[in-house]
């Protein structure tokens, strides 16, 4: 395994990644931790190497066919290769070490190592390129340097069991936390102290603002729904899983992709023989493809009174706005075969399959309900492309929406769908006699921004009193 600390690093591991897999006919990971993968740095780019074409494909069953006989052989080719690479740490290029301060000397890796270097430029490190197999030979000769030694790594103490494991006194998470993700503050603080981190007064807090669905998300109609019928909704790994949140509220459970279906199908078996009702699972139609197929054909088998809503928005939102097998295009772009949800649905045996519009409230609540009462495994599919989808533009040419003043009552209905573009003007903020209330418990007004406003309509279906209109 290999760890970068930096944009270079990711880029250099990654051809010695490949290199040390043919050296030592070995998988090699590249880790790579959030805060490297979200940062930037300046990056010096070689000429292409021109590389002759070796793939092909070899016969040899005593590697590749793992039964027992052929495992137990290949378990001694696993040891010997470790080892060899264990040798190889010890002088590989990715691993440093930086003699300054004697007194003491900190191990660390990744973006952990440039926190540490932050905190303390005059301390002496050991910077870990490759963290498995682990250099022991380099950890002894750097730890003999110095009179106190530090692990810094966040998370979990991988590198500190091991280092104490080879009998030498080392200091981690017994100052730093094991929770969370590092910067040089605190680092700073746990091995200085609070007296001696430099650490500059805080920033005056500015309000919270939680991840939300982007304005026109075709997702909002149908959490916004979910959230108003009671039942318990397992959700899936996607950008709906921010509806778990106030108001919406339409989501709560999510464990890892594919779950929602196979959770809702074992709560449904153990709920029903308890009169207690049915449970619903949602997942997108990239997550669908991926992990759904396989429990939505179980939910079938074992005849499961479970609902399932997917939310096909014709990519793979999350990520990057990927092409999957449902959108009829592939990855490079080129028009294919496109995955039918409905047609799959009933060959696996859904005999109740629906298709609604996400951003029609009435439609999905009817819908859902029905699917609810009856009996047996259902399907809903809500279809609309995703709002920032260049290729499908489903907001091109809807105006957006605005507040009439004179009409809005104030009862917040419109806030219930966490649309940012909607936002809430009291009246005890607004200057007196610059509004006129409509009822005696009125505490002030919606407003909607309209340079974000898609005009999705769901607040205009929302709104009793007629405010929300079009702009002209």
């Amino acid at each position: 395994m290999l760890e970068p600390a930096d944009s270079q690093e990711a880029k250099e591991f990654i051809k010695i990644a490949f290199d040390l897999s043919e050296q030592f006919d070995t998988p090699v990971f590249l880790r790579t931790t959030t805060r490297v993968s979200h940062s930037k740095s300046i990056v010096c780019l070689d000429e292409p190497l021109k590389e002759e074409d070796k793939t092909g494909i070899k016969i040899n069953a005593a590697k590749y066919v793992m039964v027992p006989g052929n495992a137990r052989v290949r378990r001694q080719v696993v040891e010997k290769r470790m080892a060899a690479l264990a040798l190889f740490a010890e002088t590989f290029s990715g691993n440093s070490v930086e003699i300054n301060s004697t007194e003491v000397g900190i191990i660390s890796s990744g973006i952990s190592y440039n926190y540490a270097k932050d905190a303390f430029p005059d301390y002496s490190f050991l910077k870990l390129g490759m963290v498995y197999p682990l250099p022991k030979g380099l950890i002894r000769d750097f730890a003999a340097k110095v009179k106190k030694l530090y692990v810094v790594e966040e998370l979990d103490p991988f590198f500190e069991e091991q280092i104490k494991a080879m009998g030498i006194d080392v200091t981690g998470k017994d100052l730093l936390p094991s929770m969370n993700e590092f910067d040089p503050g605190i680092i700073s603080e746990a091995i200085a102290g609070p007296a001696n981190t430099g650490v500059t007064e805080p920033l005056p807090s500015v309000p919270l603002r939680p991840p939300n669905l982007c304005p026109g998300c075709p997702h909002r109609g149908v959490f916004y729904v979910l959230g108003k019928l009671g039942a318990f909704v397992n959700g899936d790994i996607g950008c709906y899983t921010l509806s778990h949140m106030k108001p919406l509220e339409g989501l709560h459970s999510t464990v890892c992709m594919g779950a929602s279906i196979s959770m809702a199908h074992g709560m449904s078996k153990a709920l029903k023989e308890k009169g207690k009702g049915r449970v619903i699972a949602v997942l997108g139609d990239s997550t669908f493809v991926h992990s759904g197929i396989t429990p939505l054909i179980n939910m079938v088998y074992n005849k499961s009174d479970a609902v399932l809503v997917i939310c096909d928005n014709s990519t793979t939102a999350m990520t990057g706005m990927q092409e999957h097998p449902a959108t009829g295009f592939t990855l490079q772009g080129n028009n294919t075969v496109k995955l039918d949800f409905e047609a799959l649905s009933r060959a696996v045996g859904i005999k109740q399959v629906r298709t609604v519009n996400p951003y029609d409230l009435t439609e999905v609540r009817q819908v859902v309900k029905e699917e609810l009462a009856n009996s047996g495994p259902s399907v809903v599919i809500a279809q609309a492309p995703c709002v920032l989808f260049p290729r499908a533009k489903p907001m091109i040419g809807r105006k957006p929406m605005r507040v009439d003043a004179e009409k809005c009552i104030g009862c917040k209905l419109c806030l219930g769908l966490s649309c940012s573009p909607i936002s809430w003007r009291s009246f005890a903020k607004m200057a007196e006699g610059s509004y006129v209330k409509k009822t005696k418990k009125q505490e002030g007004i919606a407003s909607i921004e309209s340079i974000y406003c898609t005009g999705c309509l769901l607040c205009k279906q929302l709104c009793k009193s007629g405010a929300i209109q079009e702009e002209a």
